[in-house]
């Protein structure tokens, strides 16, 4: 599973194992891979830490067309820290403000989440970058607060996290 997950990230990045970018092709816009992944949050408590993440951390992300989400996520694939942001109730291409969202945050095997919808996010760029044999890529920009904290939920995680606003850019991949 995580082996899946590691090549639906890849593709939905449009990266290849030796890192590189594939930003052309229909419809890309042949901007540098820098600029596909970024996340800038700050995390407090259990987890206390200032991210400013690019594509060294990785990110990537899918979509569920029919469960109407799009999960994204960065880090856990080079670090044990991920940061992971799915939202709910967005069409393919939807541009808006106040999206629900549900935030995670994984340190090694400790998990903690917020509740379901209990976060909310504005998606300012939701641009086509290109079809390939797994499916159509997307390159998905916002920003995003949670007014709750994310509790312990797996791993034996402990406490809460607090999440600050945060800033986001990564692809995210609907399969064919």
């Amino acid at each position: 599973m995580r082996r899946v997950l590691s090549v639906c990230l890849l593709a939905a990045c449009g990266c290849s194992s030796g890192g590189t970018s594939s930003a052309s092709g229909a419809g890309g816009s042949g901007s540098s891979p820098q600029g596909d992944c970024s996340l800038r949050v700050n995390l407090e408590g259990q987890v206390t830490e200032q991210l400013d993440w690019d594509l060294s951390e990785g990110c990537g992300g899918g979509a569920d067309a029919a469960a109407a989400t799009v999960a994204m996520g960065w880090g856990g694939i080079t670090i044990p820290l991920n940061f992971h942001v799915t939202i709910l109730d967005i069409a393919e291409g939807q541009l808006g403000q106040g999206l629900r969202a549900t935030v995670r945050v994984k340190n090694g095997d400790l998990t903690w989440r917020t509740a379901e919808g209990a976060c909310t996010v504005d998606v300012s760029q939701f641009e086509f970058r290109e079809q390939n044999t797994v499916g159509r890529s997307y390159r998905v920009s916002g920003s995003g607060s949670c007014a709750v904290f994310a509790d312990a939920a797996e791993g034996g995680a402990q406490g809460t996290v607090g999440i600050g606003p945060f800033t986001f850019r990564s692809t995210t991949l609907y399969p064919n």
